[in-house]
Order: structure tokens, then C-alpha cells, then sequence
């Protein structure tokens, strides 16, 4: 007499069992699902907005909040000079550009190499990258010796809305 567990095992050890190929195709399937949905979810895609900023006085890497706000940064909106965002080595191109603010649409906000490039063609003092949501400075970024490009590392887990703030030379 044949049973069940008995059918099953001639199927491990001789191969016998009929094959269904579609459930394999299922199961692929369903697991590359899941594995782009869970890439999206952890790298958490979202519109990430610069705002260019020109300020009144100096700023440096240690200047607090106070520092910006008596330093009076107001929105400038200037043709002439252009914001990157990468992506590791990815460059991304800003989706909209209205007034000063420059938008970076369906950008990985949880990336773990996220950098910002400006380049203009009058010279900056320095380039600071600010966290309005946060109250505070997150970088100052680097210059060429002409101060008209500016590169700098933004950082992992940031929020979505940054402010460039361009101090005038000294």
C-alpha cells in the first residue's frame, strides 16, 4: 500500500512528481517584487529641494543659528549659476528650478553618498549647507581657488529641504 509520504519521498529521491513551472515563475516573481519595493521603501524617494541663499556677512563651518539668522540670507534667484545633486557618481540634473529654489524630484533621500555641486561665475566667499528644518549648518562646502565652484558632502539620512548660503568674499 502506497501513501502520501511515501509518494513524496520517491519524488525527492527519483524526481517523479508532476512539475509545475509556474509556481516557480510565481515565486521569483513575488520575490523581485519585494525586493524593489523594500529598495524604495529604505531609500526613502522624495523631492529634495535647494534653496540658493545670499548672505549679508561672512559664515564659517562653526557659526551657529543666530549666526544665519543676523547674517540676514535671503533667496536670490541667479541664471547665472547652476546646482548638481549626485548620487554616488549619478548626477542629477534639477527637476524644476523656480526662484531660488532649485528640485531634485524622486531623489534618494537615504543614500549614504549625497553631494551637492554649484558652480556660478562670480566669486563666493564661502558655501555653507544649512538645514532649515533642523536649525542648524550641516557643512561648509569646498571651493576652487577662483571661489566660483563649490563641491561639498551632504551626507546620509538628511532632511528634504536644504539652504545654500553663499557668503560674500572677504
Amino acid at each position: 500500500m502506497r501513501t502520501k509520504t511515501r509518494d513524496t519521498s520517491e519524488w525527492i529521491v527519483n524526481g517523479r512528481q508532476r512539475s509545475r513551472p509556474w509556481v516557480i515563475v510565481l515565486i521569483v516573481a513575488a520575490i523581485a517584487v519585494l525586493i524593489v519595493l523594500t529598495y524604495q521603501r529604505f531609500m526613502a524617494f522624495d523631492t529634495v529641494t535647494y534653496e540658493l541663499r545670499s548672505c549679508a556677512t561672512p559664515l564659517d563651518a562653526q557659526s551657529s543659528w543666530s549666526d544665519v539668522e543676523a547674517a540676514a540670507c535671503t533667496p536670490v534667484q541667479d541664471d547665472s549659476v547652476s546646482v548638481i545633486v549626485y548620487e554616488g557618481t549619478s548626477r542629477h540634473e534639477p527637476s524644476s528650478v523656480a526662484d531660488a529654489r532649485y528640485s531634485f524630484g524622486d531623489f534618494p533621500v537615504n543614500t549614504p553618498a549625497h553631494s551637492v555641486e554649484i558652480t556660478g561665475t562670480e566669486p563666493m566667499g564661502t558655501v555653507l549647507i544649512a538645514e532649515p528644518t533642523n536649525e542648524r549648518i550641516r557643512r561648509q562646502m569646498s571651493g576652487n581657488a577662483d571661489g566660483t565652484a563649490w563641491t561639498g558632502f551632504v551626507g546620509a539620512r538628511g532632511p528634504t529641504e536644504y539652504w545654500l548660503l553663499m557668503s560674500p568674499p572677504s
